[in-house]
């Protein structure tokens, strides 16, 4: 039994045979109707696939200028970085030699290891910071690595 006559005979069936010339003008009717609805399945399904395609594009050109804007940040830091330990700036910037020498010792060494302890801690196990508290844990825990860094490499 095909899928039309099944459903036809759900609309009502023949009775009696009376309505043959009705069973083969509706049989046809019903295919046309169950494929023009299997036809626009197969487009709407088209279409999602469409925009999962296009969605993935998306992601994926996001991704990589996230990758190009951190290569680049990334870059700067580590030449900024690199003429800021050399020494090139001591000799021009006398401010640069005094914050230099004022970050070195045991005192903001130690300060520095607490804060890593303490900023460390924190990130790990509290569970429902905000955005703002925790992205100012991440730079104290930048600066306290850069002065005990500091610290430990220049003595």
């Amino acid at each position: 039994m095909t899928r039309a006559r099944a459903g036809f005979d759900r609309l009502g069936g023949i009775e009696g045979g009376r309505d043959v010339v009705a069973v083969d003008v509706l049989l046809p009717l019903v295919e046309i109707q169950a494929m023009q609805a299997s036809i626009e399945k197969a487009h709407a399904d088209i279409e999602n696939a469409r925009v999962s395609i296009a969605n993935a594009q998306y992601e994926q050109e996001l991704t990589a200028g996230r990758l190009r804007i951190s290569l680049i940040v990334n870059a700067v830091l580590l030449i900024v970085g690199g003429v800021f330990y050399s020494g090139l700036l001591s000799e021009t910037e006398p401010w640069l030699s005094q914050f230099r020498s004022s970050i070195a010792g045991p005192v903001p060494f130690a300060l520095a290891t607490i804060g890593i302890a303490i900023a460390g801690s924190s990130l790990v196990f509290i569970q429902n910071l905000n955005s703002f508290l925790r992205t100012l844990f991440f730079i104290v825990i930048v600066w306290a690595l850069l002065i005990a860094g500091h610290n430990l490499f220049m003595e």
